[in-house]
């Protein structure tokens, strides 16, 4: 009886040592999830990045468009001397 009561420490221990690794281990994988939620969202953020720039470049092409028509509209006026302009 002895001998099984000197094991019992022994197991309790080991016990012990069981549940604290298997929490490392719970708190590795959390980890690793995490990581890979990061990873995922990434050719999301990278999706969005695309998205504002394709706006950018949209709202680019159509100033530039704005600038040309009132270049040419400036072009096509009579010139106007300066001397008209003052009373």
């Amino acid at each position: 009886m002895s001998a099984q009561w000197d094991g019992q420490p022994r197991m309790l221990k080991l016990s012990q040592r069981i549940v604290k690794i298997e929490g490392q281990v719970a708190a590795k994988s959390n980890s690793l999830v995490e990581a890979g939620d990061k990873i995922a969202a990434q050719p999301n953020s990278l999706k969005e990045k695309d998205n504002e720039l394709a706006i950018k470049e949209q709202d680019i092409q159509e100033l530039t468009e704005r600038c040309e028509s009132l270049r040419q509209r400036l072009q096509k006026r009579p010139a106007t001397p300066l001397s008209s302009f003052r009373s």
